[in-house]
């Protein structure tokens, strides 16, 4: 898994500065650290222009790769991963991990 910031983007968090994405982050990073353990995926951690809601790609090798966003749940604030067409994935890290692969890395 790579992040912007190893691609040299400029930081969002400094010692004077609190990340307002650090609960994104982690969240993101657990599903990336999930389909890395399914093996055949690359995964990025990306922001928009270093300051946006971070967002995570997965692609399976060739042209298949989707984004997903992350969605606030308005009852209790917790966060939901998504899919580009606005369906949620799985709560659990392992079960929507599986579900990106099935997307992302079809198997004919």
């Amino acid at each position: 898994m790579t992040t912007d910031a190893q691609r040299g983007a400029p930081a969002t968090s400094g010692p004077r500065h609190r990340d307002p994405f650090a609960e994104e982050r982690t969240f993101l990073d657990a599903l990336a650290k999930a389909l890395e353990a399914l093996g055949g995926l690359n995964t990025t951690i990306r922001q928009p222009y270093g300051m946006g809601v971070p967002y995570l790609h997965a692609e399976g090798g060739g042209t298949m790769g989707e984004d997903i966003r992350l969605r606030r749940v308005s009852r209790d604030g917790s966060l939901r991963a998504v899919w580009p067409w606005g369906e949620d994935l799985p709560t659990d890290p392992a079960a929507a991990a599986e579900a990106i692969r099935r997307v992302v890395k079809p198997e004919m």
